[in-house]
Order: structure tokens, then sequence, then C-alpha cells
């Protein structure tokens, strides 16, 4: 009972669509095909595969990193001489491990988030390619004047979303609206997509 849509599974074989019940009673039909057409971008592009394979990476490089500087560390503490060597080094790789994970998560999620941020042009592209592109801005503005605060499922999935967290800002996993409208509206995504002639 959301004012939203999102679709999920592990691969265009597997795949759901979900759409919020509200949506069925403000969008016209071409807008709500719209979003059918934007959510089917995301799975026939493996958008859900490619920003869990994204979130994992950045995981990985933060555990790997604090492997790295364990053995730094414990390497360190064996060449060291005497007691008061090796806790000033086993301190000064603890804080260097405490300053680089900080630094790979802050770095990463912003990697993330601009890849969640293109992939919303590229779906909205699809959309609008399935219907037309007025319908995808329709839909868009639509929901942004009804649209209020977040549910909590909105928020927890906010990058699966239709209509996600769209602060404009660098760690928002959807481009603000006025951006996506504008988008449609020059054809800047769709003319990448494949027609057919």
């Amino acid at each position: 009972n959301v004012l939203n849509a999102y679709a999920a599974g592990p691969n265009p074989d597997n795949a759901e669509i979900i759409l919020g019940r509200p949506l069925l009673k403000n969008l016209s039909g071409g807008e709500i095909r719209a979003v059918i057409g934007h959510e089917l971008g995301h799975v026939v592009s493996g958008d859900m595969r490619q920003m869990q394979f994204a979130e994992g990476l950045q995981s990985m490089f933060g555990n790997v990193f604090s492997v790295f500087m364990g053995i730094v560390a414990m390497f360190g503490a064996a060449l060291a001489k005497d007691r008061s060597t090796r806790y000033a080094i086993q301190s000064g790789t603890s804080s260097l491990n405490t300053v680089g994970r900080a630094l790979i998560g802050f770095v990463s999620e912003l990697m993330v988030k601009g890849l969640s941020r293109s992939r919303e042009f590229h779906a909205d592209a699809i959309g609008a390619s399935l219907t037309t592109p007025a319908d995808m801005a329709g839909a868009l503005e639509k929901i942004a004047k009804i649209h209020e605060k977040p549910k909590d499922i909105e928020a927890s999935y906010s990058y699966l979303m239709f209509f996600g967290a769209s602060f404009g800002n660098l760690f928002s996993t959807h481009p603000t609206n006025a951006r996506r409208i504008e988008a449609l509206r020059n054809g800047t995504y769709t003319r990448l997509l494949p027609h057919k002639k």
C-alpha cells in the first residue's frame, strides 16, 4: 500500500515487479505502463544483480584492507625490538585500519550510489521507449506531487524503488525528478537504447 513500484529477483527469468495499489488509483493507463516499463528495464538490464554485486564489492574491499593491515601489524610487531615499539606499531596500524576503512566506505558508497542513479536514467529511458516520454515524465511528476515522507519499506529499499531517495546529493539512490524529466524530454538516454529500424 505505497505509492511506489519496484523490481526484485536474481535474474530476468526469476523476477517480479511489484506495484503499489495507490499507483493504480492516481496514474493514467499510459503512466502505469511507463512505470511497469521502467521496472522491466531494471529486470532486463540485470540492475538488481549489478547493485548486489556492487554492494558485495564494497564490503569486500573493506574486509581485504583490514586483513592486509592485520598482516602488516603482525609482521611489524614480530620485527619490533622492544615492547614500546611493538605497541606503537599495533596502535598505528589499528588507527590506520580505522581511517582506511572509513575512507574506503565513503568512496565506495559514492560509487554505488552513482551506479544506482545511472541505472534509474536507463530504466526511465526503457519505460519511455515502451510507452512515451510524456507518460514516463507524467508518472514522475504525479508521484512527486503526492509522495511525502517515504514509508519504512521505501526508506529501507530506496535503491529498488521507482521513486527513491532523491535529495540531489551524492548519496542519493535516485537522481532528482527534475533531472530525470529533463533527460526524458531531451532523449539523453533514450537515444542510447538499441532500437529496431
